[in-house]
């Protein structure tokens, strides 16, 4: 090879022979490919030994290939960050079009010290407690450290549930129906006060996760006899009537002491009769349809079937109050509305259950008075048989009440 022939020069040949050494530059073996010095190991070349053909082809591939990813790094950082700049902007812009560009109205039933900024600051993802029907639920702390549930209608068009629940809850009072404490709104923003329960639903208590469900057949019973005292008192103590609608698990709302409190009274209906007649003509109330949830037993089974697993096999006093409790509930799925029992009646099947005294509390107020009536104790209808004794009740049922 001509790089062997080079190496055969000897340092005494003459200066015509330098053109020769000229072959062993730097520069010379730059142009060579490594295959053609495969041969000559240890052979040292001033400023290094130039990468084949191949490897200068794939350090090129791979400083373009780190120039792609480092261009779309920059460009998704970019779209990301303007992204975030789109997204506060239109927060800040819609902010101020509800609190400066729109006039607002708000009516409060209870001493408050708090604006409507205060409410509205906190309306924020990380202040939802719940969702209904007609809108979402915050906690918001105002200024002087109470707390309060605020209701945000979904939208504007949320008119007739915002207007049912002031028209209704607004001029009543009891102790097991939620507090509504006053409302605000504009053209773009529908707002309802209440008082903040920090116990949650009655669903979330018996379906939620948490191991809520084993809650006792105590708490249960007085969360069904508050809710009926609460309906009685809509129904029969009110004037006009007021029928709810939607009477469920999620809306039955808990207290510290788990004490219930009927809530969201958007599907709520008044009810214009004859004074003195109330209710008392079942085919006569007007026809409400609530959300679709639960379906009344449709198949004749042990009634202790229905029970709740974790509430099976307790003592026997026990389970003869519960399985005469689900007795008064089939009662009130009757399929024909004149075999459905009064709200007051009841309330007075319940209180028979347990033989516990029935107080009115004084602070139940209608139109702002006092129903002049007072309650009445009544027995038990004859159509509730239980089998004195014994967990086991005797229920006797028609094709069409089951």
């Amino acid at each position: 090879m001509f790089l062997q022939a080079c190496k055969t020069l000897s340092p005494s040949m003459s200066p015509s022979m330098t053109s020769l050494g000229n072959c062993l530059t730097p520069h010379f073996f730059r142009k060579l490919p490594l295959s053609d010095l495969a041969s000559n190991r240890g052979l040292y070349i001033s400023g290094g030994v130039v990468a084949s053909t191949d490897g200068l082809r794939h350090a090129g591939q791979a400083r373009s290939a780190m120039k792609l990813v480092m261009s779309i790094l920059i460009s998704g950082s970019a779209v990301l960050l303007l992204l975030a700049i789109y997204v506060l902007v239109r927060t800040r812009v819609a902010s101020k079009r509800f609190m400066e560009d729109e006039t607002w109205e708000m009516t409060l039933y209870q001493k408050l010290e708090f604006s409507i900024d205060d409410i509205v600051r906190s309306l924020t993802s990380a202040n939802v407690i719940g969702t209904g029907s007609s809108g979402v639920v915050y906690r918001v702390t105002i200024p002087n450290g109470e707390t309060l549930a605020v209701k945000k209608m979904w939208s504007s068009e949320e008119s007739g549930a915002f207007n049912s629940e002031i028209q209704t809850l607004g001029s009543i009072r009891h102790k097991n129906i939620v507090r509504l404490l006053g409302w605000g709104s504009n053209k773009n923003l529908k707002l309802l006060f209440y008082d903040y329960l920090p116990n949650g639903s009655l669903s979330s208590l018996l379906h939620g996760a948490g191991g809520k469900g084993g809650a006792d057949w105590d708490a249960r019973y007085d969360v069904v006899l508050g809710v009926a005292h609460a309906l009685a008192y809509l129904h029969h103590d009110c004037v006009p009537a007021i029928l709810h609608g939607d009477v469920k698990a999620m809306n039955v709302l808990l207290g510290s002491g788990y004490q219930p409190y009927l809530a969201d009274f958007g599907l709520a209906r008044m009810v214009n009769s004859n004074p003195g007649d109330g209710l008392s003509k079942p085919s006569q109330r007007p026809q409400l349809a609530g959300s679709y949830r639960y379906m009344a037993p449709a198949s004749k089974r042990d009634p202790a079937d229905i029970l709740d697993p974790k509430l099976r096999g307790r003592a026997d006093p026990i389970m003869h109050e519960m399985l005469q409790t689900l007795a008064v509930s089939f009662l009130c799925i009757s399929i024909k509305a004149d075999d459905r029992p009064m709200m007051k009646d009841v309330v007075a099947m319940l209180i028979e259950i347990r033989h516990v005294e029935s107080t009115r509390p004084e602070n139940d107020i209608s139109k702002g008075q006092l129903s002049s009536t007072p309650p009445q104790s009544l027995p038990p209808p004859s159509r509730l048989a239980v089998s004195q004794g014994s967990s086991h009740c005797s229920f006797t049922f028609s094709d069409e009440s089951v």
